[in-house]
């Protein structure tokens, strides 16, 4: 549980009974982007499951070692986070909040933990996101920076200060 009060939530494991609300967090996530689209709504929800169905096999196929965790808060799930850490990193899967959650800081109490996390492993935390994705912004004011990019994704990570003063210089001779 977070100690802030004001964005207090609790973390709790994803079950198979998740499955709609899962993917109406996700429809949440690109409902937006999907307006854009001439597609009815029919049309926009299928695509719509039909994503999430990919991404959740990836995140299986990929991260089974993976902490996924819904957001739990004053007894609604409001939102999701799935990270794993592996040798060289914390690795953020996924974060997703319910649209009436965002903008309140849980995302970045949530964020700030995994980063106590990484501090404590020694490890940066590294994510993927959408070069359009709002979250960006969010992402940046907590220290994160682009490091590369791909096609629409960019791939942000941040480093502690610590770790970042740790790293040596290579000296020229």
């Amino acid at each position: 549980m977070l100690k802030d009060s004001s964005t207090a939530v609790t973390l709790r494991p994803i079950h198979e009974n998740d499955g709609d609300f899962l993917l109406a967090l996700y429809a949440s996530t690109r409902w937006d982007e999907l307006a854009q689209t001439p597609w009815t709504e029919t049309e926009k929800r299928r695509f719509l499951r039909n994503q999430f169905s990919l991404q959740q096999q990836h995140y299986q196929a990929h991260y089974p070692e993976a902490l996924r965790n819904i957001i739990y808060r004053k007894q609604r799930d409001i939102g999701r986070i799935d990270w794993i850490m592996l040798d060289t990193e914390l690795l953020l899967i996924d974060i997703a909040l319910l649209p009436a959650y965002r903008k309140q800081g849980v995302g970045s109490s949530l964020l700030r933990d995994l980063q106590q996390r990484a501090i404590q492993s020694r490890k940066p935390v590294t994510l993927s996101v959408t070069y359009f994705n709002p979250a960006i912004a969010l992402y940046q004011r907590l220290g994160f920076r682009k490091i590369t990019e791909s096609g629409v994704h960019w791939q942000m990570q941040w480093t502690s200060p610590i770790q970042a003063q740790q790293v040596v210089e290579p000296t020229v001779s």
